[in-house]
């Protein structure tokens, strides 16, 4: 037996306990307890004295009832668990492990399921390897390396993949891979501490899919839901660093509920992420860091599938979202939403800016919320929108408005969306006592509803230009008749030009009144900045019918 077989088995001793040992203790007697003493074991120390480590002699003479013929003195099975892919023929420094690869992951899961281990090592296969439900190959340090073209790991094409999973290994798929792992609904698999490796500016490093007939799940679905994958690491070079789509047939097949743990992916030339159709609730927990390397990529493109529709794409959420655009490219994108809604990132950090822009959305985006930082610089952006989904009405609240922030428009909307009617209202409040005093817009329900500014307390309500050429304007429905207040003073008009030729206008009839210039004298023919003040607030006052002849 090999010294790594060794390590690893003595590191799962606390597996061999008491329990495990009652379980199957005439299963240990009856293959390795006659002629060593007649009775079963009862503790680790003679388990591994029987199986020949640590000062026994021969390695186990065991053959699991598989359907493919396996070595009996190599490597070691524990617990009906563990199972060495030396058994099997596989190992390093074989030409082409894939024979014994899939032979071991079809034995084991008719066993009823179990860990597949590789010790550290480089394992060369030339063909695709066909994962099964309940078999998760492990081995920190191994290297599965794919000769071959086409995909380097798949799962069946129906029913679904559960309980799979792979642990501590590199998958390297060199220069000829479409992709490197493939899987078809898979349901409650676990992908922990996987770093991938191609040469490639067209491959797909991860794609989940959903199968359209076959088996289901224990949720009575195919949905590709409950997976978990934690530290994955792209290196090298491909396409797209995950691709996630789902299915619909009578009913949605979504992509939901998976968990990503540390996410990251070197150089994607295409897209970093492709949430593609029928993705909703996935959430990527801590850093998730995508480099973009290739002209016109996207960080993350949310409905790449049909960007006008609604083929449910929605609550996709990340904690830490860093898009790095480096090196000569032209025409990337930090994040492109299309018909999505309900898409949470709490942090967002594009640098340096993408050329095609940090943020971009199109007229179908529906909902969003994101803190962004401004690449170089300390800023920090809240964007975030609500609008009308499906014709329901809802909050719309944005800042930012749409296209990146630096050049497109900005703004603050409350309220319904323009297909509904109801009360928006904007409160600021000064003093953390006196909660109801302050400013307050209010825009009554309806399209013809009265829009309202308050202000309560002693304090005063100031409208004020404070450029010297600014001016304050009152204006009727058409724009053609108002107010104008500047720094020649108050005044009615009825024409409205340049802020320049605005005091000139004054003086013009309104509403059967003339308004004298600002000329005006006083009682003894001398002229009073007092006299004009007053004669023009009750011209004005006059000219609106406020005041009698």
């Amino acid at each position: 037996m090999a010294s790594n077989d060794t390590t690893f088995i003595q590191n799962q001793l606390p597996v061999i306990n008491a329990a495990w040992l009652n379980d199957v203790g005439a299963a240990i007697w009856g293959a390795i307890g006659t002629g060593r003493g007649g009775t079963p074991p009862t503790t680790a120390a003679q388990v591994l004295a029987n199986l020949g480590i640590g000062g026994g002699t021969a390695g186990l003479a065991y053959t699991p009832p598989g359907s493919h013929a396996i070595a009996t003195t190599v490597g070691i099975d524990l617990n009906n668990q563990f199972y060495n892919i030396q058994r099997w023929g596989g190992g390093i420094g074989v030409a082409d492990n894939t024979t014994a690869i899939n032979n071991a992951i079809q034995d084991i899961a008719g066993f009823g399921g179990g860990y597949l281990y590789f010790s550290s090592g480089t394992y060369n296969h030339a063909s695709p390897l066909m994962q099964a439900s309940g078999v998760v190959m492990i081995g920190y340090g191994a290297i599965l390396s794919y000769s071959g073209s086409g995909v380097q790991i798949t799962s069946p094409t129906t029913g679904v993949l559960n309980g799979a999973g792979i642990v501590g290994m590199e998958l390297n798929a060199g220069s000829s891979s479409t992709k490197i792992l493939e899987l078809y609904s898979p349901y409650s698999c676990q992908y922990i501490d996987v770093q991938v490796n191609s040469v490639s500016i067209t491959n797909i490093a991860l794609d989940i899919l959903a199968n359209l007939t076959g088996g289901v799940n224990g949720a009575g679905n195919r949905n590709p839901a409950y997976n978990y994958f934690s530290n994955w690491l792209q290196q090298g070079t491909c396409g797209t660093g995950l691709r996630m789509t789902g299915q619909f047939s009578g009913s949605a097949i979504p992509a939901t509920l998976n968990t990503f743990v540390s996410f990251n992916c070197q150089s994607c030339a295409v897209y970093g992420i492709n949430f593609v159709a029928w993705c909703d609730s996935n959430y990527f927990a801590g850093v998730t860091r995508l480099g973009i390397n290739g002209n016109n990529g996207v960080g993350v493109v949310f409905n790449s599938g049909s960007p006008t529709l609604n083929v449910g794409v929605y609550s996709n959420n990340f904690d830490h979202l860093a898009v790095d655009t480096f090196a000569g490219y032209t025409g990337r994108v930090g994040i492109q939403m299309n018909f999505t809604k309900l898409c949470n990132i709490r942090y967002y950090f594009n640098d340096p800016a993408a050329e095609g822009g940090p943020f971009l959305t199109t007229a179908n985006t529906q909902s969003y919320n994101i803190l962004h930082q401004v690449a170089g610089t300390g800023n920090l952006i809240m964007r975030n929108q609500l609008t009308t989904y499906n014709g329901a009405d809802q909050p719309i609240f944005t800042v930012g408005g749409g296209g990146d922030i630096s050049t497109g428009p900005a703004g603050i909307s409350v309220g319904p969306t323009r297909s509904g009617s109801g009360i928006a209202y904007l409160d600021l409040i000064g003093d953390t006592t006196y909660t109801t005093f302050g400013a307050q817009l209010i825009r009554q329900a309806g399209a013809n509803g009265i829009t309202n500014l308050y202000h309560r307390g002693t304090g005063g309500l100031v409208l004020q230009a404070l450029d010297a050429g600014g001016y304050i304007e009152l204006l009727d429905s058409v724009g053609t008749k108002g107010m104008l207040i500047n720094n020649a003073g108050i005044g009615v008009f009825s024409q409205l030009g340049s802020p320049a030729g605005q005091s000139t206008g004054w003086g013009t009839p309104v509403g059967g009144a003339v308004i004298p210039n600002y000329n005006i004298t006083d009682a003894g023919g001398a002229s009073s900045n007092t006299n004009k003040a007053v004669a023009q607030i009750i011209a004005v006052l006059k000219a609106f019918g406020w005041m009698g002849t």
